[in-house]
């Protein structure tokens, strides 16, 4: 059974790698402002002022011109489909890719590549007639389509009552093609009608409406607890060539570096994806959406890089005809290169021309791996605003993305690298420290937040700490020193640890490395990170102190939550609402980062609170009960906003 779900995983990940799939967090996002005072004509108190809001500020969405939205314009057919191409991260549209419409044959760039990238992906089939509609109005049920289509790929709920058209008297509109979406579409609450009773199928989809419809996909995708990366690979994979006049061990008088070394980026690869999609229980989706080999040896800031003699002098051919890396490593030789963060990092971010591609969203992440000696950090950051993830920090104008950099000799890297990113991140959500050794107090277990209780343990406890949590990344609940993952004394810790409760027994040898789940070639360091990811939270919502219940959205988002502020219209923190009337709490999200997003409390998903019972809470709103005076609270990762409320 274990044999035949390892079986599906793989096969499930070869379809994967065909799909494009990006976290909605990595799109741009826009300079802090009011679509009120940016767009002429869009009116403060209209229906669709939130929706504008919300696709502006991420950039899917940005106007006609400087001054118009455009919020009653008819949407045309390849502006959608850029629009969802936005979505998805823009990724890259070869030159021969198949172009069945004549009406795309003569564009390049927009929307070429929006449409043909939608084409791909079975979004988009066109109107039957070798055309694609392009300057066509986009009907109501064909943006239907296309979402459903969409959804589909991205994995997002597809729950759908197939009776759900029927609530609407022009149902018999709706074409064939088109029933199943628009029943979905209806049910996840996509689509609403236009009042009286109609679907209004067949008419033609304004831009407001059309941000309307793309805000609440979003919404929808924040409820299925997916984590979606967009992940550029480099393989730092010089070719060598012969010097002995003999053959390698592939009979050819050239070979990979990788492959010399007996190495493999598709291993390695295989390896990183199924790893993070087992322990992720299947929420962290990846996409490699390019792989570029560099045919170079590594270049180092402060010693000179290597070339095709001195590798194969330091890595021996054995009689095989294959390098041998174990004695390359302990060589002398091989002692300079030994030094964390030698590897030229800007040299690799010019090269690989990272700050534009991640400017035209074509990834979020990037994984640089590389033969040895690599010398590289575990994971940096790049962008406007970076901060330390394990490694180094590079400024660069884009927004900001994490290197990871393992090397081929080491599979449990990746894991190793992402789980002190993990530690990093989920320390800055939730106090903006990074936790070191020796730095929690466990004496009061009660008073911990959820990060410092998930990562207590003996190592850097207090020693008046007698349960622990399940440790960190080093150092597993019963760890005497560094890297002491086999260590098999027996601790107690708690298997509840958010409530402190349900104290179990922990060795090594009983909770990961004799465990199936989670043993690997009995290796323990692979064997711990499995145990510590999986155990993670990953359930969809949020808890009562607003931190979303999967930490996958944390670990993988360059970025955290540092204020939460009144909305412009309520900069007096005062929230009027009537009696029997419903409200969401609109906030916004300041990042460390500096950006500003507007949103509310049903599209954050926030946790919302009452002071008294003049309100109560339904679905993220607040309900007017009785006329008085209440105060409402939302929280979002531990960073709380309280508005006065006046019901009338």
């Amino acid at each position: 059974m274990k044999r035949e779900i390892k079986r599906i995983i793989c096969l499930f990940l070869s379809v994967l790698l065909t799909v494009g799939i990006v976290n909605i967090r990595s799109i741009s996002v826009k300079a802090d402002g009011s679509v009120v005072d940016i767009f002429s004509d869009v009116k403060a108190g209209q229906w669709y002022v939130n929706a504008v809001q919300y696709v502006y500020d991420r950039g899917i969405m940005i106007g006609t011109n400087a001054n118009t939205f455009g919020v009653s314009q008819n949407l045309q057919r390849e502006q959608f489909a850029q629009i969802l191409y936005s979505m998805a991260g823009k990724p890259t549209v070869p030159a021969d890719a198949q172009n069945p419409f004549k009406d795309v044959k003569n564009y390049s760039g927009y929307p070429r590549d929006a449409i043909l990238w939608a084409y791909s992906m079975g979004i988009v089939a066109g109107n039957g007639d070798g055309t694609f509609g392009v300057g066509e109005a986009i009907q109501r049920q064909a943006v239907a389509s296309m979402l459903y289509k969409y959804a589909q790929s991205f994995g997002y709920d597809l729950t759908s009552n197939q009776n759900a058209i029927n609530e609407f008297n022009d149902k018999s509109n709706i074409a064939e093609w088109a029933k199943p979406a628009m029943n979905w579409a209806v049910t996840q609450g996509i689509i609403s009608g236009k009042g009286n009773g109609k679907a209004d199928s067949t008419g033609n989809t304004t831009r407001a409406e059309c941000a309307c419809m793309i805000k609440k996909l979003l919404i929808l995708s924040q409820t299925t607890g997916k984590i979606r990366i967009n992940l550029l690979v480099a393989a730092i994979d010089p070719m060598l060539y012969s010097v002995d006049g003999n053959p390698f061990g592939n009979g050819c008088d050239s070979i990979k570096a990788s492959e010399y070394l007996r190495f493999s980026l598709d291993d390695s690869l295989m390896f990183w994806c199924n790893n993070f999609m087992e322990i992720s229980h299947n929420t962290v989706d990846i996409n490699i959406v390019d792989t570029v080999i560099i045919d170079e040896f590594p270049k180092y800031k402060s010693i000179d890089s290597l070339d095709n003699e001195s590798f194969q002098r330091l890595f021996k051919k054995d009689a095989d005809g294959f390098g041998d890396w174990y004695s390359g490593i302990t060589d002398p030789e091989y002692a300079q290169y030994d030094t964390c963060g030698d590897l030229d990092y800007q040299y690799y971010i010019d090269k690989l021309d990272l700050v534009k591609r991640k400017n035209a969203n074509e990834f979020n992440m990037v994984f640089l791996i590389g033969i040895d000696p690599l010398s590289p950090f575990e994971t940096s950051m790049v962008g406007r605003h970076p901060f330390y993830v394990n490694g180094g920090i590079f400024e660069a104008d884009c927004d900001n993305f994490v290197i990871i950099t393992p090397t081929f000799s080491r599979q449990d890297g990746s894991l190793e690298d992402i789980g002190h990113m993990a530690e990093n991140m989920l320390g800055y959500s939730y106090s903006e420290v990074y936790y070191s050794e020796g730095l929690i107090d466990g004496s009061d277990y009660s008073a911990l937040n959820d990060w410092e209780k998930y990562c207590l343990c003996k190592y850097i406890a207090t020693p008046n700490t007698e349960v622990y949590g399940y440790g960190m990344v080093h150092f597993s609940p019963n760890s005497e020193r560094d890297y002491d993952w086999a260590n098999d004394n027996i601790v107690k810790y708690y298997k509840d640890w958010r409530n402190g409760s349900d104290i179990q027994e922990f060795s090594a040898s009983e909770c990961y490395l004799n465990d199936p789940l989670y043993s690997y070639n009995h290796d323990p360091c692979i064997s711990h990170h499995r145990w510590w990811f999986y155990n993670m939270p990953y359930e969809k919502g949020r808890d009562k102190e607003g931190y979303y219940n999967s930490w996958w959205r944390y670990i993988f988002t360059p970025d955290y939550v540092t204020h939460v502020l009144p909305e412009n219209s309520y900069s007096d923190s005062k929230i009027t609402i009537k009696v029997g009337d419903k409200k969401t709490v609109p906030f916004i999200l300041e990042y460390f980062t500096g950006q500003k997003v507007h949103t509310d409390s049903c599209e954050s998903l926030a946790f919302v609170s009452v002071s008294n019972s003049n309100l109560s809470v339904e679905d993220g709103r607040i309900c007017g009960k009785k006329a008085g005076k209440s105060k409402v609270t939302v929280k979002i990762d531990g960073k709380s906003l309280v508005y006065n409320v006046i019901i009338e």
